[in-house]
């Protein structure tokens, strides 16, 4: 009896060994990590830096700056920024609403995406919160210019509360952490409506100048490179918000 004692002392003993050298050890990479020997505290307050440190951002305004402004010399990259913010804060306001009539800067088919979502929240009695938004920055992230159209792509740096109830209860998200994302903004300008329809089906990937009917080799060109006469672009003349995406 006395020999299983001592066994039994020993193996507590070897087991209170363990967990202190266990806990010793995660007491020592938590102060290396977090700057605290309490790992509960440091993972809180790591947390917490997470939620204020804004994403960094995608930024090639260096690289697509200038190419954009050789299709279109009166590009304003400061106005085309101020129109994606607006157009996500516009967005965020309108769902959270449930309003349509919120929605600035947007094409159809990206209206047509917020009612739908909007009506999807309404089916099944959902509100779709947006709390404390910040945008902390908006960068030039990609220019396209192919088959009748271009494509200004903006990435933004946004943080808020996202979440969702229904029946006064969270179903959805996280109302007390706040969430820092990235949202890009894809703003279009299509010079010629027929030609981008069509351009999946026949390849085409010029416009003609109306006068001489010489290839346009730029979209945004005013003036043709073979008469020299003034090109007036077709159907569609201003830029619009396409889409946006959320991206982690």
């Amino acid at each position: 009896m006395p020999t299983l004692f001592v066994v039994v002392i020993i193996i507590f003993a070897v087991i209170l060994i363990v967990v202190l050298f266990v806990r010793s050890k995660i007491r020592a990479v938590s102060r290396q990590v977090f700057g605290t020997s309490d790992i509960t505290q440091g993972l809180r307050a790591y947390q917490a830096a997470e939620e204020g440190r804004p994403r960094s951002l995608s930024n090639m305004t260096q690289i697509y700056e200038p190419m954009i402004a050789r299709d279109f010399p009166d590009f304003n990259l400061k106005e085309f920024i101020m129109l994606a913010e607006n157009m996500l804060l516009s967005v965020f306001n309108a769902i959270e609403a449930k309003d349509e009539e919120l929605i600035m800067n947007a094409s159809d088919s990206l209206r047509d995406r917020v009612i739908n979502q909007i009506r999807e929240l309404q089916s099944k009695g959902e509100t779709e919160f947006y709390d404390d938004v910040k945008i902390h920055g908006t960068a030039l992230n990609r220019y396209e210019n192919a088959d009748g159209r271009c494509v200004v792509t903006l990435q933004s740096s946004v943080e808020y509360r996202h979440y969702a109830h229904a029946g006064g209860r969270l179903v959805r998200g996280d109302s007390v952490h706040r969430q820092q994302v990235r949202y890009n903004t894809e703003i279009i300008y299509i010079q010629d409506a027929k030609l981008v329809s069509n351009a999946i089906h026949d390849n085409a990937i010029g416009v003609s100048c109306p006068s001489c009917g010489a290839p346009v080799k730029a979209l945004g060109q005013k003036v043709c490179d073979y008469c020299g006469r003034g090109i007036v672009e077709i159907n569609l003349k201003s830029w619009s918000i396409n889409r946006f995406d959320l991206i982690r």
